[in-house]
């Protein structure tokens, strides 16, 4: 907890020097929290005081917290507040209800009797969300993003005051208070309660156990399609995707198109998650302790700007198809079927399950050749950039890439068709201008080009999708990064 500054756009915590920005995190000097700014916070200021207002960094040095709070903005913040509280009362979990200090949003608070993992509590806050969503057809699934601690580990290698997690202001500010804001309220009425220290002393806890039990009890969020053909799961209860009309309206084209008109509220919802995938990037930095502001939790693939229709990515249903593409029926062949980026769940989004699986049964020898080269580089491809940074100096390595455009040249002079794979276009380029000088033009694929030029033996192509049917392709020429 601690003493903030408040700034034109923001609170940020307050400290010495605030506008020294390039100071080092260990030389800055942060305001002690005393009884006397508490009592500031709660008491209105006097005429010609400066406001000051608390606020709280939830998450403990030990990744865990004392509490969980849920931030709700969107324009129907009191619904879709209402909706988590109610949520939270079906299975037990006590909440306060905050209108926020804009008056145009809410906080729900849960109190603990004692530091959780900040994971248990945030797992408990989204399997309670997700029960929300089921009530409201509407609400956004950008709520996953809205809690405090907003990820499941403290962000000690970002900088500044981002590595205390993220910041929350705390409730019951004098000056606000005057307002009608920073006052718990009965979500049925949006109504302040009359005694507002009174309602809040009155607030039950959970129990580290009770918060354990109710996680295991609710399970995690699922969320994207199958990767594979469904198989049929047992029949559902009759109240767990609602009662859906006979005839629902739908039209296909870039995407499927679905009417929400007489749907129930929990099979939107279904819909919705079955066309959402949660994001690599977000666990990733959480993981690394970074911090994941402005990095969503969920990434959402379906369209629900139009209030009456649904539109979710051509996949989701039981024919397959290419977003975008004017074809009734494709057949994708792929041995990768998965992404680098490791969002996975968008190709079942755009081309379906996968239908059939093949074993290699062929016969015939194959073989790796490995060119040996003296290319050297200092980076020692410790991390991520280094990495990067010797997959860069390989594509533009001048005798490599000779070598690389000699070999291909062999082949073709000998009748071949040769594909070369590379991650870099830039690299696509200097391989075919390598090319020329033996007297090839090659043929350039990658998403910068039309697709008419179709015709020559040799491709090059770079590793960005699956594999469009081409002339007998007899060499494959492995990419500058897999050599």
């Amino acid at each position: 907890m601690g003493q903030l500054e408040e700034r034109p756009d923001r609170l940020e915590p307050g400290r010495g020097e605030p506008w020294e920005r390039n100071k080092p995190d260990s030389e800055r000097v942060f305001f002690p929290l005393t009884d006397q700014v508490v009592f500031r916070h709660l008491s209105r200021p006097e005429s010609g005081q400066r406001q000051l207002h608390v606020g709280l960094y939830p998450m403990l040095p030990d990744d865990t917290t004392r509490l969980l709070a849920c931030d709700f903005d969107d324009k129907d913040w009191r619904g879709d507040a209402a909706a988590y509280i109610a949520a939270c009362k079906e299975v037990g979990v006590p909440a306060l209800a905050e209108i926020s200090r804009s008056g145009s949003g809410a906080h729900v608070w849960i109190f603990f009797t004692a530091p959780v993992p900040a994971t248990l509590a945030r797992a408990l806050g989204t399997a309670l969300l997700r029960r929300a969503i089921d009530t409201r057809k509407g609400m956004s699934l950008a709520s996953y993003d809205r809690f405090s601690p907003a990820q499941d580990f403290l962000p000690i290698h970002s900088k500044g005051g981002a590595r205390f997690g993220n910041l929350i202001a705390l409730p019951l500010h004098g000056a606000s208070r005057g307002a009608g804001t920073t006052v718990f309220c009965d979500p049925a009425t949006w109504h302040p309660y009359p005694d507002q220290f009174a309602h809040l002393s009155r607030a039950e806890r959970l129990t580290p156990h009770q918060v354990q039990a109710l996680v295991d009890k609710l399970g995690p969020v699922q969320a994207g399609p199958s990767p594979t053909t469904p198989v049929l799961p047992p029949r559902p209860r009759r109240t767990a995707l609602g009662k859906a009309p006979k005839t629902v309206n739908a039209e296909a084209g870039a995407m499927l198109r679905i009417t929400t008109t007489g749907l129930p509220p929990q099979l939107v919802a279904a819909l919705k998650h079955a066309a959402s995938l949660h994001n690599p990037e977000f666990y990733r930095r959480q993981n690394q302790r970074c911090s994941t502001f402005n990095t969503p939790r969920m990434i959402c693939c379906f369209d629900a700007t139009d209030p009456e229709w649904l539109a979710l990515p051509r996949g989701l249903r039981d024919e397959a198809a290419i977003r975008k593409v004017d074809a009734e029926r494709w057949i994708g062949l792929s041995a990768t079927p998965y992404r680098a980026d490791q969002m996975d769940p968008l190709i079942t989004m755009q081309c379906g399950p996968i239908r059939h699986e093949i074993e290699d049964q062929s016969t015939f020898a194959k073989h790796l050749i490995v060119h040996r080269t003296t290319f050297s580089t200092g980076e020692p491809g410790t991390d991520g950039a280094s990495i990067q940074a010797i997959y860069g100096k390989l594509a533009a390595d001048g005798t490599r890439n000779q070598l690389i455009a000699a070999d291909i040249a062999t082949a073709y002079r000998r009748g071949r068709c040769s594909l070369a794979l590379t991650n870099r276009i830039e690299h696509v380029n200097q391989l075919a201008a390598a090319l020329k000088e033996h007297g090839i033009e090659a043929m350039l694929l990658h998403g910068g080009l039309p697709t008419s030029e179709r015709d020559l033996g040799v491709v090059l192509l770079p590793l960005a999708g699956e594999l469009l049917p081409r002339p007998a392709l007899e060499t494959v020429r492995p990419d500058s990064e897999r050599d």
